[in-house]
């Protein structure tokens, strides 16, 4: 009856978080809502895509899809993005987990457990600095970062059919022992703040549902904005949009008109605001799943 609760089991190709609730996710979040380094999405897709799609050639060679990989990089440059984007697209068991999710010993190995028992399974760990933090630099035993070790490790029972995908903005808090090591995170992928290219993408996706003035210099914009997450863009370019509506800089069916100096505003504002690392105090946002 375990075997076939096993292979029968109603959550298996399903979305859900480890307390078994279905995400709500927005069927509109895929490649094309996210601009990223082309080799980044590259990547990724080798590794999670083309990896699930192989799959069942790969088990004719006696090779699992287990796989790990690592999103890092300063807030707001898209992590989180990518993960929605597959979890959304991917044909798989999606279980996602948060930072609140895993507070004991027994919250990782139940969590693990049910990542192998729905597999095919794409495991998505947001913060995993949070549950895998450096034994060097916490100065306790990590107790929640052996348990997981062990258990991607396979010593109680294998690992496989699981890729796992971690997020964190900190990876040099992360355990040497877990990061970039074969078996366990096979790779460490930073997606580092958007080139020029891709800023303009996004300052003409993040406007478009307004418009822009004639005096708007988007060039001068992206130039203004070097160094910035995708984040900030949005930011900006929706702040750029709220003081035109404040500026009463509409047109008559009340749809914003953007100027230059609405924009030049905006970047003013956003300029010195710390997106590194962020501060130890400040509240983790949520998901973003309704």
């Amino acid at each position: 009856w375990l075997s076939y609760s096993k292979e029968n089991n109603f959550y298996r190709g399903q979305k859900i978080n480890p307390l078994c609730n279905f995400l709500e996710l927005n069927k509109k979040t895929d490649w094309n809502s996210i601009i990223i380094a082309p080799k980044i999405k590259k990547v990724i897709k080798r590794n999670v895509h083309n990896l699930y799609s192989n799959r069942d050639i790969l088990a004719k060679n006696k090779i699992s899809i287990k796989r790990g990989i690592i999103l890092c990089g300063v807030p707001g440059t898209g992590k989180t993005m990518l993960c929605k984007v597959l979890a959304n697209e991917m044909p798989m068991t999606i279980i996602y987990v948060l930072p609140s999710d895993i507070r004991r010993i027994c919250d990782v190995s139940r969590i693990c457990e049910m990542a192998k028992d729905l597999s095919p399974t794409l495991l998505i760990l947001e913060d995993i600095d949070y549950i895998a933090e450096d034994r060097d630099f916490s100065g306790h035993g990590g107790n929640l970062c052996i348990e997981l070790m062990n258990r991607m490790d396979g010593l109680q029972e294998e690992f496989k059919n699981v890729i796992t995908i971690a997020t964190t903005n900190m990876i040099d808090k992360v355990e040497k022992a877990i990061k970039n090591r074969p078996g366990r995170f096979d790779k460490v992928i930073e997606v580092d703040v958007p080139a020029a290219k891709e800023r303009k993408k996004m300052i003409e996706m993040f406007t478009k549902n307004f418009k822009l003035h004639k005096d708007v210099d988007i060039k001068a914009i992206v130039k203004e904005t070097e160094g910035m997450p995708g984040a900030f863009i949005f930011h900006i370019s929706e702040y750029a949009a709220i003081l035109a509506i404040e500026d009463k800089s509409m047109d008559k069916k009340d749809i914003a008109i953007v100027k230059q100096e609405h924009f030049n505003e905006a970047i003013e504002e956003s300029k010195d605001k710390d997106f590194g690392c962020g501060s130890e105090y400040e509240p983790k946002e949520k998901m973003g799943f309704h």
